[in-house]
Order: structure tokens, then sequence, then C-alpha cells
């Protein structure tokens, strides 16, 4: 009986991920390698007493395989597109953050013009991220909606990539 129960079970799953592979978000998803690999790794953890919920990667398993900004840009991408959500951050006390599989991508998926400002979103938060991007032209940081406001233009940087950040994930 218990093994007849495993089957199924892995079927569904399995059933689950050729639908998933085959969605528009999935798509849009594969334009990261590092992101595909990342939901790979989530996914290898998934076992039917935790039904993908309360998985955990730390940075420390991520290095072998890539980065940590890298790493980390990668989960972006995947709870972007509807993948992954985060279901406790951790940081402090060394705690890691613990992550969910989520189907948020079949809805992502019948809408294309989501995707498409998810990426616009994605494209230019990789910009501002990038270390060559400190200099940032005088007249993106002048024209900024903080135009009185006294700030480096680190800071404004950091602003702003928190402010993309909080966009794409509340699509």
């Amino acid at each position: 009986m218990r093994e007849k129960t495993k089957r199924k079970i892995d079927g569904q799953f399995y059933a689950w991920r050729v639908e998933m592979g085959n969605s528009e978000a999935m798509s849009r998803l594969r334009k990261s390698s590092a992101a595909v690999n990342v939901l790979m790794m989530f996914i290898s953890k998934y076992t039917f007493p935790n039904k993908g919920k309360d998985l955990c990667i730390t940075y420390r398993e991520a290095s072998k395989y890539m980065s940590a900004s890298t790493f980390a840009k990668a989960k972006l991408w995947c709870m972007a597109f509807g993948f992954l959500y985060c279901t406790r951050f951790g940081r402090l006390e060394r705690n890691a953050s613990l992550y969910s599989l989520i189907e948020k991508w079949r809805y992502l998926s019948s809408q294309p013009e989501k995707l498409s400002h998810i990426e616009q979103l994605l494209k230019r938060h990789d910009q501002l991220s990038r270390k060559a991007s400190n200099n940032i032209p005088e007249e993106i940081w002048k024209n900024s909606s903080e135009k009185n406001s006294p700030i480096s233009a680190g800071a404004w940087k950091r602003q702003e990539l928190r402010k993309i950040e909080i966009e794409i994930l509340s699509q």
C-alpha cells in the first residue's frame, strides 16, 4: 500500500513539473540559467512529508554552484515568476530563509503583459545592481522622485533597488 501511494504522489508531482516546464513563465525564467538551476535545487529538496513547504538552500550550499550575488538574483527571478515564495526570512541569528514551491506561475502564464512587465523590472534591477553602475548618470539621479532630498548616489541606488524588488514581488 505504501509503495502504491508513493508512486501516485511521484506521478502527480511529475505531471506538475511537466506542466510547469511547458508554461510561459518557465520560458521567461529560462533566460536566466542560474534561476533555472536554483529552481531545480529547490525542487530536488521536495519530499512528500514537507509537500514543497519549508524548503531551505543556504548560501553555503549554493556556493558550490554559483556566487552569492548570482544566487540572490536567481531567487528573485524564481519568486518574480511565481515559482517560489519566501515563508520565513532568515538573516538574524544565522537562521536560514525558508521557501515554498507555489503555483503562481499558472496565473502569470495566462497574463503575458504581466510577464513582460516583470521582465522589464528584472532587467532594470540587474542594471542597477551591477558594480559598474555605482556612477549613476546625473540626469537619472536628478530626475528621480526625490529631487530635493540630500542623499548620496549609493543610498539612492539602494532605495531604487528596494522599490523595484517590492514591485516585482507584488505582481
